[in-house]
């Protein structure tokens, strides 16, 4: 996957993270349980990895956020999308998103993003003001 950035902040527009959700739905096989998947993104605005850093319930996944600071150095990622799915096609975050997100900021410098992925919508934390 590329995406065409012209700074920082083109980045954070819809195109790229509609992307990355449909990316989410074609790797996860079974949308019934809750994964949480980090996408690292280069100086150029490519995907150069992801990885699934939680398999959870129908309702809750639980992740190590220094295993989400490991991933974002392991691909030296200039960005980092991190993306979880709701089995339960709500789009509706609740005070464990609000906070994982909270967390995953203070840890994470380059995190761009948080998602929630529904089966055919996605969720942008960055676009309702959140990261």
């Amino acid at each position: 996957m590329h995406f065409f950035v012209v700074s920082d902040l083109a980045f954070l527009y819809n195109e790229p993270m509609k992307t990355i959700a449909r990316h989410f739905r074609r790797s996860v096989p079974s949308l019934s349980r809750e994964r949480f998947i980090a996408f690292a993104i280069d100086a150029s605005g490519s995907v150069v990895g992801s990885e699934v850093l939680g398999v959870g319930s129908e309702d809750a996944v639980e992740i190590d956020t220094d295993a989400a600071e490991s991933f974002a150095s392991k691909y030296y990622s200039r960005r980092v999308v991190f993306a979880h799915n709701h089995p339960s096609d709500s789009l509706a975050f609740s005070e464990a998103d609000v906070l994982l997100c909270a967390r995953l900021r203070t840890t994470c410098k380059n995190m761009v993003d948080f998602l929630i992925v529904t089966r055919t919508e996605h969720f942008s934390f960055a676009d309702d003001g959140r990261v």
